[in-house]
């Protein structure tokens, strides 16, 4: 019993190995560690290049749904009148410039008619005036008023009065200028005849001084009597005094020649100044009448009311012929129709920053079957300025209008798009990396550390 004791340990001590002795790695296995080293550090910066350096579209999605372009438009008249035809009726398609309804003309007829018929007058009379000036023997007329002629017939009577008008008037001057010419060529010959009978009673001074030196000498000889001496003297006194007052009278005459030159000449200076004076006023009426012919001519343009748009009439205000409209009283809407669509999208204020008009879009038709309805593509063509806010939640938000390309809608086909229907856009606001993407929080959360206080 004591020697299988002491045999079965000695056998058990023959067979002990210590550890790590026969598991020693081979060159092969090292070799295959080695690559599958290499292999995940591969794959690893494989993947860190593809992230720092591989482009992602960047994008901005958002809800939305389709909406007419533009909105109601609402018919009115400016001025207001009588209805005199009405020419559509509820729930009528239109096209832009269709005529809606006529209001009665007469009154905007009569002030057309009246303001025409006055400038007429006017454009005649700074016809005449200028002739006027002109001393001119008759009017001459500028085309202004006579291409009015074809178009009015009471334009031949406004120039047939003015003519009259204007011969009557040089007949008034001329016959104002002739009598004081004639007082002049009188003047003229009175002064003629004062000259002539001055120039006899001097030569009759001269004889009567000469005959008063011969009987002066028969006086101091004592053969003439003294008395027929003293009345030769009186008779050359006398003499010298009518040889003065004709002098006066010459005078005067001459100076009521000059008063009749400056009679004339004052007279057809008034004349003139009073036919500058009506001239510029004319010329003021007959600029005012011009516009008052254009607002005119547009008051009768609107009596025809047509349709502002291409839609469908709404909300017709007015059903009575003869009825009486209101100025600016609204008469219908017009609807825009449905083949004119947009899509609006509302857009986060997160993500407003990042948009931009003319980024393109792609618009998924979330209203229709999506397997059969492909994707279509647009371009944001507007971005509201302001936020505006969701009557429901009273979110804010920004609302992005985005146009379809033609050639986009040609992919639907025959479906029937209508305004309403609900959407999905993507809008591509640029590139970035999956590192980017990645690190952006991290570098946010940085930047809002370094700004703490």
């Amino acid at each position: 019993m004591v020697q299988h004791n002491q045999a079965e340990p000695l056998a058990l001590a023959s067979n002990y190995e210590p550890p790590f002795s026969s598991h020693r790695p081979s060159s092969s296995s090292k070799s295959i560690v080695i690559i599958g080293i290499i292999i995940v550090v591969s794959i690893f910066l494989g993947l860190g290049v593809w992230a720092a350096t591989a482009p992602l579209a960047k994008a901005v999605a958002a809800a939305a749904q389709l909406s007419v372009r533009g909105d109601k438009k609402r018919v009115q008249h400016y001025e207001g009148g009588i209805v005199a035809a009405i020419d559509v009726s509820e729930g009528e398609k239109v096209s832009q410039g269709q005529l809606l309804v006529s209001m009665d003309p007469l009154q905007a007829n009569a002030t057309l008619t009246r303001v025409r018929d006055q400038l007429s007058q006017g454009l005649a009379l700074q016809d005449r005036l200028e002739s006027e000036l002109k001393e001119e023997n008759t009017i001459t007329f500028s085309s202004d008023i006579l291409d009015r002629v074809t178009e009015d017939e009471g334009v031949i009577e406004i120039i047939e009065a003015e003519q009259k008008h204007f011969f009557a008037r040089r007949e008034t001057l001329n016959g104002h200028l002739q009598i004081l010419r004639q007082r002049q060529d009188q003047l003229v010959n009175e002064i003629k005849g004062l000259e002539i009978q001055k120039a006899s009673r001097i030569k009759q001074r001269a004889i009567f001084r000469d005959e008063l030196k011969g009987l002066r000498q028969l006086y101091e000889k004592g053969y003439y009597p003294k008395t027929k001496i003293l009345a030769m003297e009186r008779a050359i006194v006398q003499l010298e005094g009518a040889i003065g007052n004709d002098s006066a009278l010459i005078a005067r005459a001459i100076s009521a020649q000059g008063e009749a030159k400056n009679q004339i000449v004052s007279l057809r200076q008034r004349f003139r100044e009073d036919v500058v004076a009506l001239l510029q006023d004319t010329k003021a009426k007959i600029s005012d009448l011009h516009e008052r012919l254009l607002v005119a001519k547009d008051v009768l343009q609107r009596i025809e009311i047509r349709a502002p748009r291409s839609g469908i009439v709404q909300a017709v205000q007015v059903h009575t012929i003869g009825g009486v409209v209101a100025a600016g009283q609204v008469l219908m809407e017009i609807a825009p129709v449905d083949d004119d669509l947009v899509v609006k999208a509302t857009i986060s204020p997160m993500d407003v920053d990042n948009l931009a008009v003319g980024q393109e879009a792609e618009v998924r038709l979330t209203g229709l079957n999506l397997r059969s309805t492909p994707a279509i593509y647009g371009s944001v063509a507007s971005i509201s300025g302001d936020a505006l806010t969701d009557s429901n939640t009273g979110a804010p938000f920004f609302l992005a209008r985005i146009e379809i390309r033609e050639s986009e809608r040609k992919k639907l086909g025959d479906t029937k798009l209508s305004a309403g229907m609900p959407a999905e856009v993507l809008i591509n606001t640029g590139e970035r990396t999956v590192l980017d993407y990645i690190l952006k929080p991290l570098k946010d959360a940085i930047a809002r550390g370094l700004n703490e206080e």
